[in-house]
Protein backbone atom coordinates (compact mmCIF):
# COMPACT_ATOMS: atom_id res chain seq x y z
CA UNK A 1 0.00 0.00 0.00
CA UNK A 2 1.21 3.71 -0.72
CA UNK A 3 -0.65 6.12 0.89
CA UNK A 4 -0.14 9.92 2.68
CA UNK A 5 -2.65 12.05 3.25
CA UNK A 6 -4.42 12.53 0.56
CA UNK A 7 -4.49 9.53 -1.53
CA UNK A 8 -4.18 5.56 -1.27
CA UNK A 9 -2.85 3.15 -3.47
CA UNK A 10 -2.37 -1.38 -3.33
CA UNK A 11 0.07 -2.77 -5.55
CA UNK A 12 -0.78 -5.88 -6.59
CA UNK A 13 1.43 -8.60 -5.25
CA UNK A 14 -0.12 -11.44 -6.89
CA UNK A 15 -2.23 -12.11 -9.94
CA UNK A 16 -5.40 -11.40 -8.50
CA UNK A 17 -9.07 -12.50 -10.39
CA UNK A 18 -9.65 -8.91 -11.80
CA UNK A 19 -10.40 -8.62 -15.92
CA UNK A 20 -6.71 -8.47 -16.06
CA UNK A 21 -6.20 -11.56 -14.25
CA UNK A 22 -3.06 -13.05 -14.85
CA UNK A 23 -1.81 -9.55 -15.84
CA UNK A 24 -2.31 -7.34 -12.74
CA UNK A 25 0.61 -8.32 -10.49
CA UNK A 26 2.71 -4.82 -10.04
CA UNK A 27 -0.26 -2.79 -10.96
CA UNK A 28 -2.40 -0.71 -9.21
CA UNK A 29 -5.67 -2.60 -8.04
CA UNK A 30 -7.15 0.26 -5.40
CA UNK A 31 -6.54 3.83 -5.63
CA UNK A 32 -8.91 6.59 -4.03
CA UNK A 33 -8.68 9.98 -2.27
CA UNK A 34 -7.57 8.98 1.20
CA UNK A 35 -11.05 8.47 2.93
CA UNK A 36 -13.30 7.93 -0.19
CA UNK A 37 -14.74 5.08 -2.31
CA UNK A 38 -11.98 3.01 -4.66
CA UNK A 39 -14.03 2.99 -8.08
CA UNK A 40 -11.41 1.50 -10.30
CA UNK A 41 -11.92 -2.01 -11.68
CA UNK A 42 -8.43 -2.05 -12.95
CA UNK A 43 -5.71 -0.02 -14.40
CA UNK A 44 -3.51 -1.85 -16.97
CA UNK A 45 -0.34 0.36 -16.43
CA UNK A 46 1.23 -0.16 -18.82
CA UNK A 47 0.36 -2.86 -21.28
CA UNK A 48 2.88 -3.74 -24.28
CA UNK A 49 1.32 -5.00 -27.70
CA UNK A 50 2.93 -5.79 -31.22
CA UNK A 51 0.42 -4.24 -32.88
CA UNK A 52 -2.12 -1.15 -32.35
CA UNK A 53 -4.48 -2.03 -29.86
CA UNK A 54 -8.06 -1.56 -31.23
CA UNK A 55 -11.44 -2.73 -31.24
CA UNK A 56 -13.93 -3.07 -28.43
CA UNK A 57 -11.35 -4.87 -25.66
CA UNK A 58 -8.26 -3.02 -27.27
CA UNK A 59 -7.49 -2.36 -23.08
CA UNK A 60 -7.05 -6.19 -23.01
CA UNK A 61 -3.54 -6.74 -23.27
CA UNK A 62 -1.95 -8.85 -20.48
CA UNK A 63 1.68 -9.13 -21.92
CA UNK A 64 3.38 -7.11 -18.58
CA UNK A 65 2.80 -8.81 -15.20
CA UNK A 66 5.78 -8.60 -12.77
CA UNK A 67 7.51 -11.30 -11.55
CA UNK A 68 9.37 -9.30 -8.67
CA UNK A 69 7.34 -6.86 -6.32
CA UNK A 70 9.87 -5.23 -4.28
CA UNK A 71 9.63 -2.04 -1.58
CA UNK A 72 12.03 -0.07 -1.71
CA UNK A 73 11.64 2.76 0.62
CA UNK A 74 8.91 2.84 3.24
CA UNK A 75 10.12 5.50 5.62
CA UNK A 76 11.35 8.86 5.21
CA UNK A 77 10.75 11.30 2.73
CA UNK A 78 8.94 9.22 0.70
CA UNK A 79 7.45 5.90 -0.52
CA UNK A 80 8.96 3.88 -3.37
CA UNK A 81 8.05 0.38 -5.02
CA UNK A 82 9.42 -1.37 -7.50
CA UNK A 83 8.32 -4.06 -10.17
CA UNK A 84 9.80 -6.02 -13.03
CA UNK A 85 9.57 -8.97 -14.98
CA UNK A 86 9.98 -10.32 -18.83
CA UNK A 87 7.04 -8.85 -21.15
CA UNK A 88 5.29 -11.84 -22.76
CA UNK A 89 5.84 -12.33 -26.34
CA UNK A 90 8.94 -10.28 -27.13
CA UNK A 91 12.31 -11.83 -26.16
CA UNK A 92 14.57 -10.05 -23.86
CA UNK A 93 12.72 -7.28 -23.29
CA UNK A 94 12.20 -6.80 -19.98
CA UNK A 95 9.52 -3.77 -17.78
CA UNK A 96 10.15 -2.15 -14.89
CA UNK A 97 7.95 0.10 -12.94
CA UNK A 98 8.95 1.95 -10.22
CA UNK A 99 6.14 4.34 -8.23
CA UNK A 100 7.36 7.21 -5.92
CA UNK A 101 4.76 8.93 -3.36
CA UNK A 102 5.54 11.94 -1.27
CA UNK A 103 4.05 13.22 1.78
CA UNK A 104 1.37 16.10 0.83
CA UNK A 105 1.52 14.67 -2.93
CA UNK A 106 -2.10 14.12 -5.03
CA UNK A 107 0.11 12.04 -7.22
CA UNK A 108 2.32 9.13 -7.55
CA UNK A 109 5.18 9.29 -9.49
CA UNK A 110 4.96 6.30 -12.03
CA UNK A 111 8.38 5.27 -14.44
CA UNK A 112 8.21 2.23 -16.60
CA UNK A 113 11.62 1.22 -18.25
CA UNK A 114 11.33 -0.62 -21.50
CA UNK A 115 14.62 -2.75 -21.24
CA UNK A 116 15.95 -4.77 -24.56
CA UNK A 117 18.60 -7.26 -23.98
CA UNK A 118 18.14 -8.64 -27.66
CA UNK A 119 20.29 -7.85 -30.38
CA UNK A 120 17.67 -6.55 -33.22
CA UNK A 121 15.85 -3.39 -32.24
CA UNK A 122 11.64 -3.41 -31.08
CA UNK A 123 9.00 -1.54 -32.33
CA UNK A 124 5.91 -2.15 -30.52
CA UNK A 125 2.78 -0.13 -28.83
CA UNK A 126 2.90 0.40 -25.25
CA UNK A 127 1.17 3.11 -22.77
CA UNK A 128 -1.76 2.41 -19.92
CA UNK A 129 -5.67 1.97 -20.12
CA UNK A 130 -7.76 2.30 -17.26
CA UNK A 131 -11.68 1.26 -16.20
CA UNK A 132 -13.69 3.67 -13.88
CA UNK A 133 -16.79 1.25 -12.82
CA UNK A 134 -18.37 3.34 -10.53
CA UNK A 135 -21.72 5.87 -10.74
CA UNK A 136 -21.60 8.38 -13.66
CA UNK A 137 -18.15 6.39 -15.31
CA UNK A 138 -16.59 8.82 -18.18
CA UNK A 139 -13.23 9.35 -20.35
CA UNK A 140 -11.72 12.40 -19.36
CA UNK A 141 -9.43 13.36 -22.96
CA UNK A 142 -7.77 16.92 -23.30
CA UNK A 143 -9.63 18.40 -26.25
CA UNK A 144 -12.37 16.52 -26.28
CA UNK A 145 -14.06 16.58 -22.88
CA UNK A 146 -16.12 14.24 -20.49
CA UNK A 147 -16.87 11.87 -22.71
CA UNK A 148 -19.76 9.10 -22.25
CA UNK A 149 -19.60 5.73 -23.03
CA UNK A 150 -20.26 4.50 -26.54
CA UNK A 151 -18.48 3.44 -29.50
CA UNK A 152 -14.82 3.45 -29.23
CA UNK A 153 -13.15 6.43 -31.07
CA UNK A 154 -9.63 7.74 -31.46
CA UNK A 155 -8.72 10.95 -30.24
CA UNK A 156 -5.54 13.32 -30.35
CA UNK A 157 -5.12 15.15 -26.71
CA UNK A 158 -4.81 18.21 -26.59
CA UNK A 159 -2.66 18.14 -23.86
CA UNK A 160 -0.77 14.84 -22.85
CA UNK A 161 -2.85 12.81 -19.90
CA UNK A 162 -5.97 11.02 -20.32
CA UNK A 163 -8.57 10.43 -17.11
CA UNK A 164 -11.48 9.27 -15.71
CA UNK A 165 -13.77 10.86 -13.23
CA UNK A 166 -17.53 9.91 -12.03
CA UNK A 167 -20.43 11.05 -10.20
CA UNK A 168 -18.83 10.99 -6.61
CA UNK A 169 -16.35 14.05 -6.72
CA UNK A 170 -13.16 12.25 -7.65
CA UNK A 171 -10.99 12.62 -10.55
CA UNK A 172 -8.15 10.19 -11.60
CA UNK A 173 -5.97 10.91 -14.35
CA UNK A 174 -2.36 10.06 -16.01
CA UNK A 175 -0.39 12.98 -17.10
CA UNK A 176 2.71 12.68 -19.13
CA UNK A 177 5.83 13.71 -19.55
CA UNK A 178 6.27 13.87 -23.31
CA UNK A 179 4.24 16.14 -25.68
CA UNK A 180 0.64 15.15 -26.67
CA UNK A 181 1.91 14.60 -30.15
CA UNK A 182 3.34 11.64 -28.83
CA UNK A 183 0.50 9.35 -28.63
CA UNK A 184 -3.20 9.35 -29.43
CA UNK A 185 -5.72 8.45 -27.05
CA UNK A 186 -8.42 5.66 -27.67
CA UNK A 187 -11.49 5.02 -25.92
CA UNK A 188 -15.19 4.00 -25.25
CA UNK A 189 -16.13 5.88 -22.34
CA UNK A 190 -16.15 3.45 -19.66
CA UNK A 191 -12.25 3.09 -20.27
CA UNK A 192 -9.49 5.44 -22.11
CA UNK A 193 -5.87 4.12 -23.37
CA UNK A 194 -3.23 6.26 -24.46
CA UNK A 195 -1.10 4.55 -26.76
CA UNK A 196 2.39 5.32 -27.78
CA UNK A 197 4.36 3.96 -30.93
CA UNK A 198 7.75 3.51 -30.08
CA UNK A 199 11.26 1.74 -31.17
CA UNK A 200 13.42 0.31 -28.43
CA UNK A 201 17.20 -0.31 -29.26
CA UNK A 202 19.01 -2.98 -29.11
CA UNK A 203 20.68 -3.50 -25.96
CA UNK A 204 18.82 0.22 -25.15
CA UNK A 205 15.87 1.03 -23.24
CA UNK A 206 12.70 3.15 -23.41
CA UNK A 207 10.96 5.16 -20.54
CA UNK A 208 7.53 6.27 -19.89
CA UNK A 209 6.67 8.42 -16.94
CA UNK A 210 3.61 10.19 -15.85
CA UNK A 211 1.43 11.30 -12.74
CA UNK A 212 -0.94 9.55 -11.39
CA UNK A 213 -3.33 11.63 -10.10
CA UNK A 214 -5.73 10.79 -7.41
CA UNK A 215 -7.71 14.17 -6.62
CA UNK A 216 -10.87 15.84 -5.16
CA UNK A 217 -13.58 17.75 -7.27
CA UNK A 218 -15.89 17.88 -10.20
CA UNK A 219 -14.14 19.80 -12.54
CA UNK A 220 -11.64 17.18 -14.27
CA UNK A 221 -11.01 18.75 -17.00
CA UNK A 222 -9.84 22.06 -15.76
CA UNK A 223 -8.07 20.08 -12.62
CA UNK A 224 -6.24 17.41 -15.05
CA UNK A 225 -5.65 20.56 -17.21
CA UNK A 226 -3.48 21.99 -14.84
CA UNK A 227 -1.09 19.46 -13.39
CA UNK A 228 2.13 20.02 -14.49
CA UNK A 229 3.91 17.13 -16.29
CA UNK A 230 6.31 14.88 -14.35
Amino acid sequence: MLENDKLSMAIADAYNDSQLSGGTRGKPVDVAVRGMADQFDWINLPYVSATQPTGNNAWDIRSVAATDVKIVQATGDKAVVKVSGPVTGFTGLTATTTYTLKPGDDFATVSTELSNSGSAPLNLWTGDAMDHDAAGQASVIPGAGIVAPGATAVYAPAKPYIGMTGTDPQVFGLVYGTPAGAFDVYAAGNWVMSRFNVDVPAGGSYTLTRKLVVTPGTDAVSILDGVPAP
